[in-house]
């Protein structure tokens, strides 16, 4: 039974970050995810992309197993199947390739060439590989993605200028703020993305910037890299208070910022407002602090409307990242349908070789002493009649109509017709005779 690559998965796009912050997985928990799918039956080859935007997972499988595995990913999640289906979507075959090539090269994200997606898929590529969940063809198509994604960064300007979340982020507090020099900002986590924006607001000229995370090692060594002040992790909430801009990027999978802790304390800043900007996934900053006065609350979702304009403006350089894609497949295509073309052609000429052998030993009477002449004979004959199909089959793999073509090809010589199978009938009635 044929195996093809598949896709599935729900994005910004299909699902709002409510929904897409339960189901998104932790670097930490990958391998015990990839280990709970690849014992499926049929399923070939697996990995888990978990971003703050997108939670897809790429495996090859026949459609059965690619059925099987989305019922499983909805079990996984504990929603039912009427209520996954909508949100999620289900890529099949040349539409993966598609797919995997436009989010390295960054054109499916929220802010459209931003560059931290292309780290994520490579750190997620590692996860699979680690965990014994990909072969030779999963591991091409991944190679091919960061491939074409590196392409469009250095052969484009896709990557230019404010494309982040965290410098859109940033550019957003200075919409809500004006200039934000003398801001006091407190950057609770200290991952890709805060280190991002740490860089972005020094840009601009924030005031003090006081950087946080569980880990006090990466909060000073974030901090002595940009000049901000690290801060052990159970005084945040101190810091907070004096804080005028408070940005959370943690893999925390809880609230961190409740509304219970903040409704007092704004009582106490005496209508001083507290800007908040909640880039991760699951949320960090309780949702109902949009109820308190004086209190801006922006999450990832919210950061579309600055993002909508950055879109139009990259139009050009959108194309040519398309371009490059569209090559991209091509190739990809061509070597998947040759490896596939391979194993069809060797059965055939076999085939050949069985009846011929059978035919040179049955009239061995007549060619006496004279085996190697015929079967050079037969040789030729072979290369004579493969040498159209197989010029064909070419064509066809560079139109992208091959599959069609192996597909009636095997029909064609399943067992039941195999001519070795009527060999072995004809020598069956000769020695009754």
């Amino acid at each position: 039974m044929m195996t093809e690559f598949f896709c599935i998965g729900i994005s910004h796009q299909t699902c709002p970050v409510e929904l897409r912050e339960k189901l998104a997985i932790s670097e930490k928990k990958l391998p015990q995810v990839l280990g709970d799918f690849k014992v499926l039956d049929g399923l070939r080859e697996c990995l888990v992309l978990s971003t703050c935007n997108r939670v897809e997972f790429y495996g090859r499988g026949d459609a059965a197993t690619i059925a099987e595995m989305d019922q499983h990913i909805a079990n996984y999640y504990g929603i039912a199947v009427g209520d996954w289906k909508p949100v999620r979507y289900l890529l099949r075959g040349q539409a993966v390739f598609s797919h995997l090539f436009r989010v390295s090269c960054g054109l499916e994200s929220m802010v459209v060439g931003e560059n931290e997606i292309h780290g994520q898929l490579k750190r997620a590529f590692h996860a699979a590989w680690e965990a014994d969940a990909i072969d030779s063809f999963l591991y091409q198509l991944v190679e091919r993605a960061l491939r074409v994604g590196k392409k469009a960064r250095t052969e484009t300007h896709i990557s230019r200028g404010a494309v982040s979340v965290a410098s859109v982020a940033a550019h957003l507090a200075e919409k809500i703020f004006g200039k934000l020099t003398g801001e006091e900002v407190l950057i609770i986590g200290t991952g890709e993305m805060s280190e991002r924006m740490v860089e972005h607001l020094m840009k601009t000229g924030a005031g003090k910037i006081t950087v946080t995370s569980r880990s006090y090692e990466r909060a000073l060594g974030l901090a002595q890299k940009f000049g901000a002040i690290p801060l052990h992790y159970n005084e945040w909430m101190r810091a907070l208070r004096a804080s005028d801009i408070v940005i959370t990027s943690t893999s925390a999978p809880h609230l961190l910022i409740r509304y219970d802790d903040i409704k007092p304390l704004m009582q106490e800043r005496r209508n001083q407002p507290l800007f908040f900007i909640d880039i991760s996934v699951p949320r960090n900053v309780d949702p109902r602090l949009q109820s308190l006065d004086d209190v801006y609350l922006y999450d990832i979702d919210d950061l579309q409307s600055v993002i909508s304009s950055n879109v139009r403006e990259r139009k050009k350089e959108i194309e040519k990242c398309e371009t490059l894609i569209e090559q991209e497949i091509l190739q990809f295509s061509s070597w998947i349908e040759q490896l596939q073309m391979k194993p069809v052609i060797q059965h055939m000429q076999q085939l050949f070789d069985e009846a011929a052998e059978y035919e040179l030993k049955r009239f061995q009477h007549v060619f006496q002493g004279k085996d190697a002449e015929v079967r050079d004979i037969f040789t030729r004959i072979r290369k004579k009649m493969f040498h159209k199909p197989m010029s064909k089959l070419r064509h066809a793999s560079k139109e992208g109509t091959l599959f069609r073509y192996l597909q009636v090809i095997r029909e064609l010589f399943t067992d039941d017709t195999h001519p070795a199978s009527e060999v072995k009938a004809v020598r069956s009635e000769e020695n009754e005779s």
